[in-house]
């Protein structure tokens, strides 16, 4: 017999939704809502905020994320069901992040029909993840009523979790070059820039990639676009002076080659490293203890809602959903850790009393 968390995360995968096209999915959440009874306090386009009022005193306020939306894959989903595991024969599973989802329906399930005592709790569903986390930037995250909480979006075995991330820069660089003027094309310059960033050996905990290139050319002119990126588990202002020194060796070059140099530099997210003695993680880990699961740190280059919801003050640990090779068609999670995350979540809630939460691990 399937389990209710499963039923949830089946009904899901009928829904493709990449960004810009979760309404199927937010329609969902909203008519779960409404048939639990349970209070949307906001619905826009960054996502929609469930809450949920404490049974019990002396209970800790939590929030738990998840995102709507998908990679995007036009293919028509066909998935399998084997031997305990999902899979899918056609298109992406989609697993990153209905697994997330799936869970925290099940749970809140869970809290709107029994009498489990828990605190009050906060059930945030956003969208556009999958675009730079466009949605929970968007979202009025002053609503929140808890000071952390758990974000239910990474890959890898549930009970790993990410305390830290990197800091994410795009560089963006136009150059145009008017052969009238030099014999240098602009694919040249860009090239022997990017040489030259590589000679410099930059510190070994900063990754610098060349993440995309275009370009056109006419009769005597020639017009090369390129995105580097830079990140690191570094703040923002640390990573500053390394974005100023790749900026100032284009605009050198272009000074060099009579070259015309545009720069443009967007932060995609902010790093984040949570202190090892903060409640967030000794909740965490009585939680995993409880759910009779393997507590694993882990590391992660890629971003997710947990560092907007960490930069604008917010403690949110990044939890793994259990699913592996996501953005691709050979994704896959077996049932069994959606039930396990679905647990740890219920226990994260039950476990949030003032006694149990100030205890050291």
């Amino acid at each position: 017999m399937k389990t209710q968390v499963s039923n949830y995360f089946e009904d899901m995968l009928s829904f493709y939704a990449p960004p810009r096209r979760e309404q199927k999915m937010i329609d969902y959440i909203v008519a779960f809502c409404q048939n639990k009874q349970l209070e949307i306090i906001s619905q826009n386009e960054g996502g929609i905020l469930v809450r949920i009022p404490e049974t019990a005193a002396n209970y800790q306020t939590l929030f738990f994320n998840a995102h709507l939306d998908q990679k995007e894959n036009e293919e028509k989903l066909v998935f399998n069901y084997e031997n305990g595991t999902y899979s899918a024969s056609a298109g992406f599973l989609g697993a990153d992040d209905k697994a997330g989802v799936a869970a925290m329906l099940a749970v809140m399930d869970f809290l709107s029909t029994t009498n489990e005592p828990h605190g009050e709790t906060e059930w945030l569903f956003t969208t556009r993840e999958e675009e730079g986390m466009a949605g929970i930037k968007m979202f009025d995250t002053e609503l929140l009523h808890a000071h952390f909480g758990y974000t239910l979006d990474a890959p890898g075995d549930v009970g790993s979790y990410y305390p830290e991330s990197k800091t994410h820069i795009v560089l963006d660089f136009q150059v145009s070059q008017n052969f009238a003027e030099s014999n240098v094309s602009a694919i040249n310059i860009v090239r022997s820039v990017i040489h030259q960033v590589k000679l410099q050996k930059l510190p070994r905990d900063i990754t610098f990639l060349f993440d995309q290139f275009e370009g056109s050319q006419e009769a005597s002119y020639e017009l090369v676009k390129a995105r580097t990126c830079l990140f690191a588990p570094r703040t923002l202002s640390e990573l500053l002076p390394f974005v100023e020194d790749i900026k100032e060796a284009f605009y050198a070059a272009g000074t060099k080659y009579n070259a015309d140099i545009e720069a443009d530099t967007r932060v995609t997210y902010h790093g984040y490293r949570i202190e090892p003695n903060h409640q967030v993680l000794h909740l965490l880990k009585a939680g995993i203890k409880n759910s009779h699961l393997t507590a694993t740190e882990l590391k992660l280059d890629g971003g997710s809602d947990a560092n907007v919801l960490n930069e604008r003050g917010f403690v949110t640990c990044l939890l793994s959903c259990g699913y592996q090779n996501e953005h691709s068609h050979a994704e896959t999670i077996t049932e069994q850790s959606l039930i396990d995350l679905a647990e740890l979540v219920k226990q994260l809630i039950i476990g949030a009393t003032s006694d149990r939460i100030t205890a050291t691990f």
